[in-house]
């Protein structure tokens, strides 16, 4: 019989890999290349009948170490001497119990497959595995309940995807994993109550997706992270009631998805979090009544859309938000019945759409809470289906309407708020209201110079400020258009004269000092 001696003198060899079919090729593997310790291809191993992998202990390397769909393995004994490959790929192997075998397994340079795995109960056999340069999956292992065996792993150097491993009930295992520098997603566990197990977990590269997780209540277990790249998504999560856990979250570089979760109620848990740097979207919640939770959340890089939550009753939490750079869509929220918690928003930004919507929230009857948004930030407003509103003349609005500034549509809202022009009245007859109340504000009075005339909106109609001396001539008629007027009195003498503000239709008189 031929001997092929195929190794170097490091004893590196089979630069294009080998197949194992059988139980003889495996054994006769020392006799047909001898020398070879480090398979530079890649080493696939793939048959019913292989059952025992004793003759490949003299492996200390491979290129990528593939076992697959072997019927009879019941462990990986005989590779105890691998300490690195590039590639693990270890489906669809039906008897497989653990990964014993693997022991002196170090460092994964790229990725990590094991998936299909049907009676897999534990991942034993990897406990000196300290990283993995790519991405690992583990996917649909029916057995397994925890990542015990995982214990000196450290990072990840791409996504981490853990994917409907039905047993799966902790994450105990993974203690030392301090970074994922890509995604990490769970996805479909039905047995998962909390992340309990990655208690040293600080940085996540890109996104967090924790989806159709039903047991899930909390995200205790998250407690050092502090860094997301991307997006974090909650989505059909029906057990989530709050989001403890993750408290110390301070960098979001993507969106905030809060979807299809049927029993969360606020955001408690995002304390820390300051800023997104993509879109606030909560839409299809059941019972999520407010945002409690975001109480230290200024900005948002992109759009807010609240959409579909009907048990949704005000913004209380969003207090510290002052700017959205891009849409606020607030939309299909049957119990809306207030903004309130919104008060501080200044700004919707200057991306190319800045759209202000507002739509078939049948419970909201006033526009109070958006009081305070510069309506140069806005270009489009949409007022629409909000069966009992009758309050839009809410400053910012009626600021808008004054500017000229874009595009506006209100309809199928109540009396008041129906169409452009019955928002435009109502902006002039909360002026009227304003003026006949004394609630015009002047100063400072006595004055040297100038006096500044505040009004509470911006007029919407034709307004006037018509000062006049003592003895009633009128000295000086300047247009008020803005919500704040400069008048100048520099050049009138010392005594007392009578400002008027003047509008179509009410009037506010007071004495002023000039000195």
């Amino acid at each position: 019989m031929s001997v092929y001696i195929f190794a170097q003198c490091d004893g590196s060899c089979l630069p294009d890999g080998i197949v194992f079919t059988n139980q003889e090729e495996v054994d006769n593997f020392p006799a047909n290349y001898p020398n070879c310790t480090e398979i530079e291809g890649n080493l696939l191993l793939t048959n019913s009948l292989i059952t025992n992998l004793d003759s490949l202990s003299v492996l200390t390397s491979v290129g990528a170490l593939q076992i697959i769909n072997n019927y009879s393995l019941t462990n990986l004994s005989g590779l105890n001497n691998i300490e690195h490959v590039q590639i693990l790929a270890i489906i669809e192997n039906p008897a497989l119990t653990s990964l014993e075998g693997l022991n002196n397994l170090r460092t994964i340079s790229e990725n990590c497959f094991i998936q299909d795995n049907p009676i897999l109960n534990s991942l034993s056999g990897l406990e000196n595995l300290t990283s993995i340069g790519g991405m690992v999956w583990v996917n649909n292992n029916d057995l397994l309940s925890n990542f015990e065996g995982l214990n000196s792993l450290q990072s990840i150097g791409d996504d981490f995807l853990l994917w409907e491993n039905h047993s799966l009930t902790t994450l105990d295992g993974l203690s030392a994993l301090d970074s994922i520098y890509g995604s990490f997603s769970f996805y479909d566990h039905a047995s998962l109550l909390n992340l309990s197990g990655l208690n040293s977990l600080s940085y996540i590269g890109n996104d967090l997706y924790l989806g159709h997780l039903p047991s899930l209540m909390n995200d205790e277990g998250l407690e050092s992270l502090k860094h997301i790249g991307g997006d974090l998504t909650f989505e059909f999560d029906k057990s989530l009631t709050t989001l403890v856990g993750i408290e110390n979250l301070q960098y979001l570089g993507g969106d905030l998805v809060i979807e299809n979760d049927s029993t969360l109620i606020n955001f408690t848990g995002l304390s820390a979090l300051e800023h997104i740097e993509g879109a606030l979207s909560v839409y299809n919640n059941y019972s999520l009544e407010g945002f409690v939770g975001l109480e230290n959340l200024t900005t948002t890089d992109s759009t807010i859309q609240i959409y579909s939550n009907p048990a949704l009753l005000n913004f209380n939490g969003l207090e510290g938000l002052t700017s959205i750079n891009g849409n606020l869509l607030i939309e299909n929220n049957q119990k809306l019945a207030s903004l309130s918690g919104l008060n501080n928003l200044t700004t919707l930004g200057f991306s190319t759409t800045r759209a202000l919507v507002i739509s078939d929230n049948t419970s909201l009857t006033s526009l109070t809470g958006l009081n305070n948004i510069n309506p140069e930030s806005i270009n489009i407003v949409s007022i629409t289906g909000n069966s009992i509103l009758s309050t839009c003349e809410v400053e910012s609005i009626c600021s808008y309407l004054a500017n000229d500034g874009g595009s506006f549509q209100a309809f199928d809202n109540a009396a008041r708020c129906n169409s452009r022009e019955e928002v435009v009245t109502a902006c002039m007859v909360s002026v009227d209201e304003f003026l006949q109340n004394g609630d015009c504000t002047i100063f400072p009075n006595p004055a040297t110079t100038q006096i500044t005339i505040k009004l509470p909106v911006v007029p919407a109609y034709k307004c006037f400020a018509v000062v006049c001396n003592i003895k009633g001539k009128e000295l000086l008629r300047q247009a008020i258009s803005q919500q704040e007027t400069i008048v100048n009195i520099n050049h009138f003498p010392k005594g007392i004269y009578i400002l008027t503000v003047i509008n179509e239709s009410a009037t506010q008189e007071v004495k002023i000092v000039k000195l």
